[in-house]
């Protein structure tokens, strides 16, 4: 009987393990059934993320955790900001965030919300085992939530009507005729993402539906006239180049018949390939040799108008064969910085054929060296599709994004980096 009640207990303790912690996420379980779990389940303020697995697929499921972050009132109220998780599955590494981001019109509000999401950025960091930003740091991410952008009509029309009214005339007429392109062009966050101003390097799937805000609580489709109707809801994604086609999206639609919110939810599906462990005992043992390396034009980040730029070497793939981050030495206050190689870290690799290599990304994140506060980064790049000339060298093209601070404004800096690979 002993043995019985603690069988009983592990069971209860498992089950409650895998238990929703929100009533929402509750009944999504309940709905989709005992042939799924929840490894994330977190609520945070008015934010809920959840991530279910197939139970065929739970055993492969592995380094799960979660981070949150505020971004209301004094950065630390929960009514806005966002939740982030990490889980790998077989090979491939995933990040997930979701969010609420500032609400309402006008340009100062657009750059509040690019600014919650450098904060979300910031604080999620420690997901990452290089505590990285997310984007940088896995195979996948997927950005989901309500971001809250809105529609900036000067896009689209000139003049634009002065009134409010006027406004939500004019969209809801488009609405009524499904011009989703010209509403989809007048969206903020599009015109954003393509400046590389927010998002950058996040795709989004055909928005050939109606805005999804705001709404009356019904099953029909009703627009209060409060607010202009806008695209709130959005779902992004962002993949690392190599594995950049294992993604598709197959569907994304509103689902219109849920009277719940004054938003319309969207849902999207997706197939995504992903490879098995593939550990091998047997290593070559390779580095990387960098000889060279030059920025251009990167943001000014210290109050004197300089940054302190180092860079920070890192594989998603795990090909980097080291128990702390590589770095290299920080170039003080320059704009233009260039490393030699006594500036550059020798790279060992963890490879089982020069194959793995060519499969694999070795990403490059500039920082701004930081003596009081967090280091800023500065950019962000992948090098991939490596080209063995010789099989000691590769010539890598290497394209730089630099934000800016204010607007995260996208600059693209040209750098020639000359890669050799030595034997140990």
């Amino acid at each position: 009987k002993k043995k019985d009640k603690k069988k009983d207990k592990k069971k209860k303790k498992k089950k409650d393990a895998n238990t929703p912690k929100s009533d929402f996420l509750q009944r999504v379980s309940l709905f989709l059934g005992e042939g799924f779990s929840a490894i994330v389940s977190e609520n945070y303020g008015e934010m809920v993320l959840g991530v279910f697995i197939c139970s065929s697929l739970q055993n492969h499921v592995y380094n799960v955790s979660t981070k949150m972050e505020a971004t209301g009132l004094l950065r630390v109220v929960a009514n806005k900001g966002g939740i982030g998780c990490r889980f790998s599955i077989g090979d491939a590494t995933f990040g997930v965030i979701t969010s609420h981001l500032n609400a309402h019109a006008g340009e100062e509000r657009k750059l509040l919300r690019n600014q919650d999401t450098r904060e979300i950025l910031r604080g999620t960091k420690t997901l990452s085992e290089s505590s990285l930003e997310i984007t940088s740091a896995f195979h996948h991410v997927f950005w989901i939530g309500d971001l809250n952008y809105r529609l900036n009509l000067s896009q689209v029309m000139d003049p634009v009507p002065e009134q409010h009214e006027e406004k939500f005339k004019v969209v809801t007429q488009w609405v009524e005729e499904k011009d989703w392109k010209k509403i989809y062009e007048a969206d903020e966050l599009r015109a954003d993402m393509e400046k590389g101003a927010v998002f950058f390097g996040f795709k989004e799937g055909d928005m050939s539906f109606h805005p999804t805000f705001k709404v009356l609580r019904e099953k029909e489709l009703k627009y209060l006239e409060q607010r202009v109707p806008a695209y709130c809801d959005r779902i992004l994604w962002k993949s690392m180049p190599n594995v950049a086609n294992d993604v598709v999206q197959q569907n994304l639609e509103p689902l219109t018949w849920v009277g719940t919110s004054d938003h319309k939810p969207v849902r999207g599906n997706f197939t995504i390939k992903i490879k098995k462990n593939t550990e091998t005992a047997e290593k070559l043992n390779l580095s990387l040799k960098f000889h060279n390396i030059k920025c251009e034009g990167l943001d000014a980040k210290d109050i004197g108008g300089a940054s302190d730029p180092y860079i920070v070497f890192f594989s998603p793939d795990g090909i980097i064969k080291s128990k702390k981050s590589l770095k290299s030495q920080v170039v003080m206050a320059n704009l233009n910085p260039e490393w030699s190689e006594k500036g550059l870290p020798i790279v060992p690799l963890s490879v089982s054929s020069l194959e793995n290599v060519c499969e694999s990304v070795i990403s490059f994140i500039i920082y701004d060296k930081d003596m009081t506060s967090s280091d800023d980064l500065l950019g962000a790049a992948e090098v991939r599709r490596w080209l063995f000339l010789n099989p000691l060298c590769v010539y890598v093209l290497v394209h730089f994004i630099c934000l800016s601070f204010l607007a995260f404004i996208l600059q693209i800096i040209f750098c020639f980096v000359v890669l050799q690979l030595v034997p140990d």
